[in-house]
């Protein structure tokens, strides 16, 4: 993460940290103990100005545990590191749970924060991230050299990543949190973190590398590769995510696939929008005669009626309702069967 550059704040001493009261070491955290958690805090407003939408209203809230950057010191533990051990020690067991082996010296944390296309200058090695609460939407796009780039849902999900490449949030509704765990290491400034304060890292949990211990005999993070300036890597991310963003339109949504759906009875074709999980019903209702149709009732009246739905089939297989693109791998063209409520049989092909 490019660094939340604090000033000195001497009202909370380091000796605070020296006796934390953490989670217990051989305790479970669960996904709900940690989001919990998090609604309970107060967040900062972030510094971070280059994650900040152009439009955006207000300004991001979010904030770095363990090392960040001080404009004085270089490398220290951040001040809401300070103010928050209980949260500090929480999230470090949570990542050792879920994370064996890997170390990192800093958490970001976040709330509703859609990040603005941008690398994190001060990322050293890899990062994980996971997204936590109650909303829709809210991927992680990252440049990773493809033509389109690539989007992952981290709702509940761990996703490693390179924070070194260029990256942004899409939009997303609802309450939203995030955390990343990574190592901060400013490329042109050795660690300048003392004994005491490495010493309350590792009491707090933080797992740290030797890139910012130095009294650790081997690295155990990969050295930083060489990249070009994050001005050129955004300019080349920037064109990747036009032609994303213009796939995603193509498809109806992030996370959706547009079906091209040829009826050869009627000799038309029509796109059908469908996500990866999506219930195989919703395509039938989308096939449906006339969708629902409206009927003479017995006095005259007009009511509506509910059209039988087709049922589909793919080669000799009956596909059910409940069936999905992804459970059948349904990812380019196939030929689908689908009987009409008429009873006549229709060859449908959908392709991407």
């Amino acid at each position: 993460m490019d660094a939340n550059f604090e000033s000195d704040d001497e009202s909370l001493p380091m000796s605070l940290l020296l006796k934390p009261a953490p989670a217990p070491r051989d305790a479970s955290v669960s996904l709900e103990d940690v989001l919990h958690a998090l609604e309970a805090q107060a967040f900062p407003e972030s510094q971070r100005k280059n994650v900040r939408q152009a439009n955006a209203e207000t300004a991001p809230q979010g904030m770095c545990l363990g090392i960040t950057g001080n404009w004085i010191k270089g490398a220290a533990v951040s001040v809401q590191t300070r103010k928050k051990p209980q949260l500090s020690a929480l999230l470090c067991a949570f990542a050792r749970q879920e994370l064996p082996g890997f170390r990192f010296s800093s958490v970001q944390v976040n709330k509703d924060y859609r990040a603005a296309l941008h690398v994190d200058k001060n990322n050293h090695g890899l990062s994980y991230i996971i997204g936590l609460g109650d909303y829709s939407g809210g991927w992680l796009w990252v440049d990773n050299g493809s033509s389109t780039g690539r989007a992952k849902d981290i709702r509940n999900r761990w996703f490693q990543f390179d924070g070194n490449r260029p990256h942004c949030v899409s939009p997303f509704q609802g309450r939203r949190y995030t955390l990343v765990f990574f190592t901060y290491c400013h490329p042109r400034l050795k660690p300048s973190l003392s004994s005491q304060d490495l010493d309350a890292l590792y009491g707090l949990g933080f797992p740290l590398p030797s890139a910012v211990d130095p009294r650790q005999a081997a690295s155990l993070v990969p050295a930083p590769h060489g990249l070009p300036p994050a001005a050129e890597r955004l300019a080349g991310a920037g064109d990747a995510l036009v032609r994303f963003e213009h796939e995603v339109t193509r498809r109806g949504g992030i996370g959706q696939l547009c079906l091209r759906v040829h009826d050869e009875a009627r000799r038309e074709t029509v796109e059908v929008a469908l996500g990866h999980k999506t219930p195989l019903q919703h395509l039938a209702v989308a096939l449906c005669d006339e969708g629902v149709q409206e009927a003479a009732g017995p006095e005259g009246e007009r009511q509506r009626k509910e059209p039988q739905l087709p049922e589909l089939q793919l080669g000799s297989l009956r596909l059910l309702p409940g069936d999905t693109l992804c459970g059948l791998g349904l990812r380019r063209a196939n030929l689908l069967q689908a009987s009409s409520s008429l009873s006549k049989r229709r060859r449908l092909m959908a392709g991407a």
